[in-house]
């Protein structure tokens, strides 16, 4: 080989080089800024859901405290209230204060039936499980639009004492103020409910508790809207016991509110004291995950968590161009 086409082969070698280095790392650094700004979409997805499905579950309370509120103000309530004000008057009726209330007496059924149309259009407008009258005298339910095993039951005096309504109905009748009840088993109907109370006031007079029965389906509802999401995207709300408050999408039939697994991640342990985030962590399925998690009030006393996931291996398999 000539001298002098040595020398150019040798100043070619030297130059490709670095050409290819500088390649590299050019190709590298377009890679590693896609990578970045798919996860910082990411992240942001994750925030924008997670704050989203947050709103509208605290409008959503905030709705059926305002139309339980608005239901008492209704003169056929009222009405009907009365009437059970007045049922001394009824000489072949006894009430007991330690018993049921006599929910078979003629009279009785004779009143509910009536305001029966009145009550269900109500219950249907406003979406919920049920909806009660409870009295102020002895704890009895007086009344129930959807005629359960509850219905007649005293809530003072019974297998009830202890239920989560009962300290609902105490709370409202201490307070004079509307209230709300946590998620919990319910163990007369042997599922969880949540329900809502207020005092009946009529000329200034407390005479009576309305209840609404919360639908567990209609926070599924408003948790499991995906339009947007990825595959293994899903939002779950979580209680201060660490219990499910909403079915998970992903695996409904072993994690939803009738399950007693805890979900016990970084997300529900960081969320408990009240903060706010989004990390990288292994979740109730033992799944790598991208989690954002943030605080719900639901009550003056309840908080839940909601939670925003995606599977790490679903970013991962984001295409890069």
């Amino acid at each position: 080989m000539l001298p002098n086409v040595k020398i150019r082969t040798k100043v070619f070698g030297l130059t490709l080089v670095p050409l290819i280095l500088l390649t590299f790392i050019i190709s590298l650094s377009s890679t590693t800024k896609i990578t970045d700004s798919l996860l910082d979409n990411n992240y942001n997805s994750l925030k924008t859901a997670r704050d989203i499905k947050k709103i509208q579950i605290e409008n959503y309370f905030e709705r059926i405290k305002s139309n339980i509120e608005v239901f008492t103000k209704t003169q056929t309530l009222k009405s009907f209230v009365l009437e059970f004000s007045n049922l001394d008057d009824i000489e072949e009726l006894t009430i007991e204060e330690k018993e049921k209330f006599p929910i078979d007496d003629e009279n009785i059924q004779r009143m509910s039936q009536r305001q029966d149309g009145f009550f269900n259009l109500f219950l249907e407008s406003y979406n919920l499980s049920n909806i009660h009258l409870a009295s102020l005298d002895y704890g009895h339910i007086i009344y129930s639009a959807v005629k359960n095993k509850d219905y007649g039951e005293n809530l003072l005096h019974s297998s009830l004492q202890d239920s989560h309504l009962t300290k609902l109905y105490k709370k409202v009748k201490e307070t004079k103020k509307t209230q709300i009840s946590d998620m919990e088993h319910y163990s007369i109907l042997n599922y969880p409910a949540m329900f809502v109370a207020t005092p009946v006031i009529i000329d200034g007079y407390f005479e009576s508790i309305l209840i609404f029965q919360i639908k567990p389906e209609k926070i599924n509802e408003i948790m499991e809207f995906r339009k947007g999401y990825g595959s293994t995207q899903q939002d779950y709300l979580v209680g201060a016991d660490k219990h499910l408050r909403s079915d998970t999408y992903l695996d409904k039939s072993s994690f939803n509110i009738n399950t007693k697994q805890e979900i016990n991640t970084l997300s529900t342990q960081l969320g408990s004291k009240d903060k706010s985030g989004i990390h990288d962590i292994t979740n109730y399925k033992g799944n790598e995950v991208l989690s954002a998690y943030a605080t719900i009030n639901v009550g003056s006393d309840i908080k839940w968590l909601i939670i925003s996931e995606i599977n790490e291996d679903e970013i991962n398999d984001l295409p890069h161009t």
